[in-house]
């Protein structure tokens, strides 16, 4: 059970299994219950701009992962997800522009040289330009 406030109204959700998604931001004014270490995590959380990579690659090219933390790398996070093509996975790479401000000025050719080099540190697989069926980024705002 999750217990939350929605204006001066307490609601509570049930499930076996819930994510919940929302910004650091609401979540600790929201979450009633989180204990002293979770809402200084979520007190720390910030936001800035960034860019965000998104790769349709080759699975025989990974490791087996779904959500990498990247903490002494250029970028931030990786997340992995299905693909609509059979064999290949989707992974979307997060840059915070706060972290590395010069990733908001590269070319995007250069974004995807720097991405597959900062994959393969990040010890998920070993990544050639030949794995790689599909790659764009975007810049954000806010994120």
């Amino acid at each position: 059970m999750v217990t939350y406030l929605c204006g001066n109204r307490e609601l509570h959700a049930f499930s076996k299994i819930a994510v919940i998604a929302t910004p650091a931001t609401a979540a600790r004014t929201i979450l009633k219950t989180a204990g002293k270490s979770s809402k200084a995590f979520l007190s720390a959380v910030r936001y800035g701009s960034g860019r965000v990579g998104v790769l349709c690659v080759r699975d025989g090219a990974l490791l087996d992962f779904r959500y990498l933390v990247t903490p002494y790398q250029k970028m931030n996070a990786v997340f992995r997800s299905k693909s609509g093509t059979p064999g290949c996975s989707m992974l979307t790479v997060y840059y915070l522009s706060h972290e590395t401000d010069e990733i908001l000025s590269v070319s995007e050719k250069d974004l995807f040289s720097l991405t597959l080099s900062e994959l393969n540190k990040s010890g998920i697989g070993n990544l050639s330009e030949s794995d790689v069926v599909f790659f764009d980024s975007q810049q954000w705002e806010h994120l």
